[in-house]
Parts: structure tokens; sequence; C-alpha cells
């Protein structure tokens, strides 16, 4: 892997320290160790998250956004402002760093653009963090541009359609979750994964069924 000149130490610790609570950046591997020995000392999740946000506070560039628009999301209710303040900074801000050496990476047999990945990731957090907020109206503005940088997201699908039926009612929700069943993604197909083995990938058309089925029951 070859790292960007500009990545810190405190941001190649933090993104070490989140691939180890779950959530893969790439990073320089020396810094796994380092992590391992901090979270040892830890006493729940929790305490990763905010130490990857204190490593970051100091840095304003595209991944120490990114890694606190991360971080505040999985330290969940009560830190929405922090999810949103630092996606809006990351959507703003060039990014600078390399995050692996592949602009496209295939992901249970989907191609991906890297870059549309990070987006899509960071506008669905923010979206989530406002619509917990009820500030539905920028949350569906968020959430739809997530979506069209992940159109092979069943959740960022569903969860357009949660933000939906705030904003304009059950209908409107299940119209588009139908809609969704003419996508290129929902049918199920078979690929190879790296091993060289077969699967089966049906994870958007059991996320829109679910969704449907849900919806279904409340009306």
């Amino acid at each position: 892997m070859e790292l960007h000149q500009k990545i810190t130490e405190n941001e190649n610790f933090a993104a070490a320290l989140l691939a180890r609570a779950g959530v893969y950046i790439s990073h320089d591997p020396l810094m796994d160790s380092k992590a391992d020995q901090m979270i040892a000392g830890f006493r729940t999740q929790k305490e990763i998250y905010q130490k990857v946000i204190e490593l970051c506070s100091s840095s304003h560039s595209s991944l120490s956004e990114y890694l606190s628009v991360m971080a505040y999301s999985m330290l969940g209710e009560g830190y929405e402002d922090g999810v949103i303040r630092c996606a809006k900074e990351f959507l703003n801000t060039p990014s600078n760093w390399d995050i692996g050496n592949e602009e496209i990476l295939i992901q249970d047999g989907i191609r991906k653009r890297r870059v549309d990945l990070r987006r899509g990731e960071v506008l669905m957090a923010m979206a989530t963090a406002e619509a917990q907020r009820s500030f539905y109206v920028s949350a569906l503005m968020h959430q739809k541009q997530a979506y069209a940088l992940m159109p092979y997201s069943g959740e960022a699908a569903v969860r357009l359609s949660q933000i939906l039926h705030h904003e304009a009612g059950m209908e409107a929700a299940v119209k588009f979750l139908q809609d969704q069943r003419q996508s290129t993604f929902y049918p199920p197909f078979l690929y190879v994964n790296e091993e060289g083995k077969q699967k089966h990938n049906d994870a958007f058309s059991r996320g829109i069924e679910s969704e449907l089925e849900k919806l279904k029951k409340e009306s």
C-alpha cells in the first residue's frame, strides 16, 4: 500500500484504531500493534471512537474529517452535531489522501468507484444524523445524493425511503421502494469472490422487500 505523503502519524493511528473497530480504512500496517495495545486498555468500544476523534481534532484534512464522521456516527445518539459538522467539512475539503492504490474496488461482485463510495458514506451518515435531529428536508437532499453515488446499496435505498416516509408520507415511501424492483441491482446474481468461490448476492432485493413488508404491517 502506498500512502499519500500528507497523511500524518495521528491520521494513520486513527485509521488503524477505526479499522480494529470494524470500519476498515487503508493505513500503515505498522500502526496495528500500537492500536491493539491501546485498545487493550479501553473498557468500552466507545473509547475507540472518542480516541479517533481526539487524534483527528488538530487536522482539517479530508481524511481526518472522514475518520471523524465515521467515529461520531458509530457513537450514535447524542453525537449528531459532530457527524453533521465533520461531514460538511469533508464535503468541502479536496481529498488529500490515497485510500488504497486502485480507483475501482470490487465488493460482493459489484464494481465501485472508491471516491464515490467514501463520499456516499459521508452523505448517508450526515442524512441519518439530520433525520435524528428532525432536519428532514436537508436529510432527504443528502440521502438522495448518497443514493445517487451508491445505487447498488440497499441500505442507502431503504434509508431514503425512511426519510421519504417522514417527509412525504407512506405512499411515497412505498412507491420509491417498489420502483427499486426495476433497478439493475435488484435481481440476485452469482459472483466469484477473491478466494475463487461462487457466492450469491441478493442483499439489495432482500433489503427492499424487508422494508416493504415492514411498511405493509404498519399500514
